[in-house]
């Protein structure tokens, strides 16, 4: 026969080091012998949330609440194995029944502040984030979303200030810095890792959806058409890298024509949507630049960047990284948004005719960057012209499309 009290502390203490499995033991141990323990089925429901596995999590907090419904952080992590699920209205009822039981419940302000803001429903998500912040000030991560949220509303002045306090908790947070950079013009050579990778694993499920029917994007095969007009390939002829290949739009449009197709990118979610469309003879996780560095000179016919280099505002060493990698008689392909197209108030006097870091965090690139790049490289270009590549607000996006030969 267990001790109970102890056997809890126990299995806390494992939890709690992250030992999950040593802990979900005990807690199971403890139910063996006492099946309406609210606080063991209220764990164990929290390691499944912590392991992914939502359906089970919220199965045994279900049960938990059933034994003890005035425990408010039950109700709060059902609230979050729902949102996990993207069960929504249900995440948002338990969120608020645990604010009920206790109404300065930071954490559950909060998360029912990210759930809103998931909805779209911004103005009530900063409300929401509000509140968990005058309950708890030095709650980083709600300042960083009331932040974000502040941003989509254009509320930049106020997005700023919250960002900053960020900053004062957490001085090393790039790309807290990044995005107080897009919103007070300065520039940054490239976006974050981090950012990169969340911003593109949140959107996985329906990024094909948003890009290719909602944004009107067709750049890929765009690109493989101009290069197409330029060479025409044996099928299966060439070596591809798709550089930041995403759900494998590209892969899509230039599969037919190659007979080994890499594709590389930062977010996994996006990898293995990729993954899924069997076009692929090997695919990296990886930022551009280290993954390119570390293939063999002369390896590939087609270097390929649809919509990818808008992350990238300095994109020198990836150009001198194509040119190696490129065979003789090789192109690279790629789009970049139009720095000339934008007026002189967007462009800012200091920028000069490089490159501009917007605030929708995305990079617009001079024509003459790119030319000079083009030169300094040894490429010849064959082709840019000016399209209009997606839309942005309800407005299209202006941008260069361009094919170099080695």
């Amino acid at each position: 026969m267990i001790d109970v009290p102890q056997a809890i502390k126990a299995a806390r203490e494992h939890h709690e080091a992250g030992r999950l499995p040593e802990a979900e033991t005990i807690y199971q141990q403890i139910l063996q012998l006492e099946p309406g323990h609210a606080d063991a089925l209220h764990l164990v429901g929290v390691i499944a949330h912590q392991e992914g596995r939502n359906e089970i999590a919220i199965d045994f907090l279900s049960k938990a609440i059933a034994v003890d419904s005035s425990v408010a952080i039950y109700h709060s992590n059902l609230g979050s194995a729902y949102r996990a699920l993207k069960r929504f209205d249900e995440a948002i009822v338990s969120y608020k029944q645990a604010l009920t039981i206790k109404p300065d419940y930071a954490d559950a302000h909060y998360n029912l502040g990210v759930t809103l803001y998931d909805q779209g429903s911004m103005t009530n998500a900063i409300i929401c984030f509000k509140k968990s912040i005058a309950l708890k000030p030095h709650f980083a991560l709600a300042h960083y979303n009331l932040g974000m949220a502040l941003r989509s509303r254009d509320k930049i002045d106020e997005a700023i200030k919250s960002f900053r306090e960020v900053i004062k908790m957490e001085p090393e947070n790039e790309v807290v810095h990044y995005l107080i950079a897009t919103l007070t013009g300065k520039n940054y050579d490239r976006a974050p890792d981090q950012y990169i990778a969340s911003l593109f694993d949140g959107c996985a499920d329906y990024f094909d959806q948003l890009l290719v029917h909602a944004l009107k994007y067709d750049t890929p095969e765009r690109l493989v058409e101009t290069i197409l007009q330029l060479s025409s390939p044996p099928a299966k002829r060439w070596d591809a890298l798709d550089l930041g290949c995403g759900t494998g739009l590209v892969g899509l449009a230039i599969a037919p024509y190659t007979r080994q197709l890499v594709g590389v990118d930062l977010a996994g979610n996006m990898l293995e949507k990729s993954k899924s469309r069997n076009v692929y003879q090997r695919l990296e996780q990886s930022d551009l630049l280290s993954m390119m560095e570390r293939e063999a000179a002369a390896s590939f016919d087609v270097i390929i960047a649809a919509d990818v280099f808008v992350y990238i505002g300095k994109l020198d060493e990836i150009i001198s990284q194509a040119k190696r990698l490129l065979r003789p008689g090789g192109f690279i392909a790629f789009s970049v948004e139009a720095l000339d197209a934008l007026s002189q108030v967007e462009i800012g006097p200091e920028v000069g005719r490089t490159y501009r870091l917007s605030s929708s965090g995305r990079y617009a690139h001079a024509a003459a960057y790119l030319t000079q790049l083009a030169s300094v490289n040894d490429f010849k270009i064959r082709k840019t012209f000016g399209a209009r590549t997606r839309l942005q607000d309800g407005k299209p996006v202006q941008a260069w499309l361009s094919v170099w030969e080695n």
